[in-house]
């Protein structure tokens, strides 16, 4: 019990921090007149010192990032996130890989984690394929691994504790809906023939096939 509710806070952080990076170049927020505020009492918000005392002699739990890269605004976002939420204060110890767009190198990060016993294994993969074997070797020596962001395409399962990302197709989709709404707000005719361009990102990642496949349900925008 002990070791799925940390499995589920670890997770739960993920999921924050994915979500709050997503929405970083969002716009505004609506008005704060129509939120709810929440306040603490001082004496509520500060730990005794009992408390403080007992959380020091607490063990730090030990994380490993994985990290692409930092491409974009987006994943540099991402990485200050959770360098910001997984602080040895907070009860962790962190540690994180730049893999440099380069799946062989998460793939020794991953690996150099496992020697290194760390807790936990959070993996934002480069691209969805080649992950059965070193996700295995992770399984056998008992780490939970937490996907973030982009899926990696496995037959099992099991080799992974939790995915934290989107859904890539119905991003696509809705992006060329958008496109389309634009076209009709200026004149244009979006089921003549149009040349449009796609940029897709990394080849091969769950990110670039699933917005591709998105996209071309819109079939009368033509192939994406």
């Amino acid at each position: 019990m002990r070791l799925f509710k940390k499995i589920t806070a670890v997770a739960m952080a993920a999921i924050m921090l994915t979500t709050l990076a997503a929405c970083s170049n969002a716009p505004a927020a609506p008005s704060s007149a129509n939120t709810p505020s929440v306040e603490a009492s001082s004496a509520a918000a500060a730990p005794s010192e009992n408390a403080a005392s007992a959380d020091a002699g607490k063990k730090l739990i030990y994380v490993g990032f994985v990290q692409v890269g930092a491409e974009s605004d987006w994943r540099m976002a991402n990485t200050k996130s959770m360098q910001e939420t997984f602080t040895e204060a907070k009860g962790y110890k962190f540690e994180m890989v730049d893999a440099q767009q380069k799946t062989d190198k998460q793939i020794t990060a991953i690996r150099d984690f496992i020697q290194k016993d760390v807790d936990y294994i959070v993996l934002a993969p480069n691209t969805e394929a080649g992950w059965d074997t070193v996700l295995g070797e992770a399984k056998d020596a008992g780490i939970p691994v937490i996907i973030v962001d982009r899926m990696v395409e496995t037959a099992d399962q099991s080799l992974f504790t939790a995915w934290v990302g989107s859904n890539f197709k119905q991003e696509g989709y809705d992006a060329v809906k958008a496109l389309e709404g634009a076209l009709k707000a200026k004149g244009v005719d979006p089921t003549k023939e149009l040349n449009i361009v796609t940029l897709q990102g990394t080849m091969g990642s769950s990110a670039q096939i699933g917005r591709t496949d998105g996209c071309r349900f819109v079939k009368h925008l033509g192939q994406c």
